[in-house]
């Protein structure tokens, strides 16, 4: 029998997906508690505690009764008239034990015709707080109840802890394409799939494609195992999940924990999903979107300082400033949060949504605190490619700072990095609509993205900017040399000026400044701690000394570089 459609692209569904439906059915689901209207309900409960208190009552009348004739034991009432039968008031003791039957009896009759019933109401409903209806798993409220008390437990014991966030690729194409039902049923499996791992491990349905599991007495190694055989048997369904997974280690709180795991979970999606990421691959390189991090940079673009600073970039040719780069920062607020600098306020951002908040941030920042320099030097500024992924128009913000600052476009130079994963056509789009308004373009970090050559082709920029990793590397490197020759020879066909970005020593520049020849240099430009440190001044006279090595030694020039901040 064929198999029921999935992912576009993959074929039908496995014929398996049925059978691990069937095995791995959910328990039929509780009846609701409130079953019936909830008129009727009401009613019911209004008639027991009416009851219940007309019970009470007549207790509570007799008891006072009883206490109204003295102490429990009675006497003979007096004769009425002269004479006739003697007529006896009930004992205390029997209206004492009529007045405790009553309360009593009102207790009983409360519990068992409604009592009873709202007990189940209230357990059934701290149930719901804390499962998922769907899968049955406990939900992402349990989860965050969970998580600290698992850390504290493991930390407590001295034991391992690793946790493991999974989400499903391509999720809401499945219900596009496939329906709502296809997608239910694909998470109900996934459910079952978690649901048999090992006793004492927890999953969780945190959101609509989102799981977490909690793997108890396990290190990283375990960890891998346990992620490999979940990827076989997601793969089974024939359904891709991306997983990112982060393990307890000392001083680590829940809080980065599960940070840890999101910012690993992140970067599997940005591979391409459909593969597991281990926070230990990405501690060097990539930072934690903790809490207060995410706190420091809702701050920051609520009206936060942004301090900017400025590192010069100098002409070879005619050894003369040719521009200032802005250099955005977070400022004190965010280095206590642990935003560690621009790269990482902007993975961030990227991350809750907030770059072009942040790009206009740091934009009319810059503009404003820009120092005043000679005709002829230009402000670079960066830009995100997201930013700039925007409908006709969306710029429209850029020119306005730019005029509000008392600038012309003619001074500003547009730089966007090709390390994205986006969409190339709308970016290159509306870079040429912001060349048209008189603004020039540069491509930042050429020779390490994914789109290079193409968004230089399609670009035609005025400006390349060498990656600071290639333009170390290649005096040491040669495939290092050889991506750097290839970029600047296809910028300088194009009429491309190439900057060398990152000369932190004497070594690098000269090997930079002596590729090509004399008459034909390769780089037109230099950028980086040798040739000036970031200012928040205008920068101070030019570093002839290291730009001319016949007049002295070349190290001279850190002399002659401002003072950096």
């Amino acid at each position: 029998m064929p198999g029921t459609p999935t992912v576009e692209g993959r074929g039908p569904e496995p014929a398996r997906l049925g059978a691990l439906r069937g095995r791995r059915r959910l328990p039929a689901g509780h009846a609701d508690a409130a079953d019936g209207s909830a008129r009727a309900f009401g009613a019911r409960l209004l008639a027991t505690l009416a009851v219940t208190l007309a019970l009470v009552g007549t207790g509570a009348h007799l008891l006072e009764h009883a206490s109204a004739h003295g102490r429990l034991g009675g006497h003979a009432a007096a004769p009425r008239g002269g004479g006739g039968a003697v007529e006896r008031e009930p004992s205390n003791a029997s209206l004492a034990l009529i007045a405790l039957a009553c309360l009593l009896g009102g207790g009983a009759v409360f519990y068992v015709v409604g009592g009873r019933r709202l007990m189940r109401d209230h357990r059934t409903a701290l149930r719901r707080a804390t499962r998922d209806g769907l899968t049955d798993l406990p939900n992402a409220r349990a989860f965050e109840d969970e998580l600290p008390d698992a850390v504290a437990a493991a930390v407590r014991h001295h034991d391992e802890l690793a946790l493991v966030l999974l989400e499903v690729d391509g999720f809401e194409l499945i219900n596009e394409r496939h329906g709502r039902t296809q997608g239910d049923a694909i998470l109900r499996v996934l459910a079952g799939v978690l649901r048999s791992c090992r006793p004492g491990d927890r999953p969780f349905r945190i959101g609509g494609e989102q799981f977490a599991l909690l793997l108890t007495h396990t290190d990283s190694d375990g960890a891998r195992a346990l992620v490999r055989r979940l990827s076989r048997n997601f793969a089974e369904v024939g359904v891709e999940i991306s997983l990112g997974v982060s393990s307890l280690r000392s001083g680590l709180s829940a809080e980065t924990m599960r940070a840890e795991a999101d910012t690993a979970l992140y970067e599997a999606r940005r591979r391409g999903g459909g593969r597991a990421v281990h926070f230990e691959e990405l501690r060097e390189h990539v930072a934690v979107s903790t809490p207060a991090k995410v706190q420091a940079l809702l701050t920051l673009l609520d009206g936060g300082s942004i301090e900017t600073a400025f590192q010069p970039i100098w002409s070879f040719e005619s050894e003369s400033l040719l521009g200032i780069e802005a250099l955005s920062r977070a400022g004190a607020a965010g280095a206590a949060a642990g935003l560690r600098g621009h790269a990482d306020a902007f993975e961030l951002a990227e991350r809750i949504g907030r770059v072009h908040p942040l790009d206009v941030a740091c934009v009319t920042g810059a503009l404003a605190a820009a120092p005043e320099c000679e005709d002829g030097v230009a402000l670079f500024l960066t830009i995100s490619p997201l930013t700039l992924d925007l409908d006709a128009g969306g710029d429209d913000w850029l020119l306005e700072a730019v005029h509000a600052a008392g600038r012309s476009p003619a001074e500003i130079v547009i730089e966007v990095t090709e390390r994205f994963d986006g969409r190339t056509e709308p970016i290159v789009t509306c870079l040429r609509r912001l060349r048209g308004r008189g603004f020039r373009i540069g491509v930042d970090d050429a020779g390490t993205g994914n789109s290079g050559l193409e968004l230089l082709r399609l670009l035609d920029p005025e400006i390349v900017k060498l990656d600071r990793s290639i333009v170390a590397a290649a005096p040491t490197e040669r495939d290092a040399c050889a991506v750097l020759m290839a970029i600047a020879t296809f910028a300088r066909q194009s009429g491309a000026f190439v900057i060398a970005d990152g000369i932190e020593d004497a070594d690098t520049l000269e090997f930079i400044r002596r590729l090509g020849g004399p008459g034909s240099p390769v780089v037109q430009g230099g950028q980086g701690l040798y040739l000036g440190r970031p200012s928040r001044g205008a920068p101070g006279r030019s570093p002839a000394l290291v730009l001319e090595h016949e007049h002295g030694d070349p190290r001279r020039a850190l002399d002659a570089s401002p003072a950096g901040s």
